[in-house]
């Protein structure tokens, strides 16, 4: 009857004992975190991507209005990143550019994300 007695406290005290709780926190929120922190980072670079496509889309609309060589042109959407794909039309007065661009590259590379952006300039007739 003692025996039963002290396995019923040491099985309360086990229940109770807070020992290795951090750990076992620690185990279950690191995937979630390191999951969170890599979305992020994705965002990031998407974001950023997104932001020079549309800066190379002014520049060359600029470029195409003013009648700049087209190495001028292939340098600036060589800089701005690989497989970008130029349209252009005209829009009254104005020479308007549009870039496609595939994400290819980083965590997102296989998901089909295409970026574009416009940008137009005052046609220098």
């Amino acid at each position: 009857m003692a025996s039963l007695a002290h396995n019923r406290v040491r099985l309360g005290a086990l229940l109770t004992d807070a020992r290795g709780s951090a750990t076992v926190e620690f185990a279950l929120l690191l995937p979630f975190s390191v999951t969170v922190l890599g979305l992020s980072l994705a965002a990031i670079v998407l974001a950023t991507s997104q932001i020079t496509l549309a800066a190379a889309a002014s520049d060359v609309a600029r470029m195409l209005a003013r009648s700049e060589g087209s190495a001028d042109i292939d340098g600036r959407l060589a800089a701005a990143g690989a497989g970008i794909q130029l349209s252009q039309h005209t829009d009254g007065a104005f020479r308007c550019v549009r870039l496609d661009q595939a994400v290819e590259h980083g965590p997102l590379g296989g998901l089909g994300i295409r970026l574009s952006a416009e940008g137009c300039a005052l046609d220098s007739l």
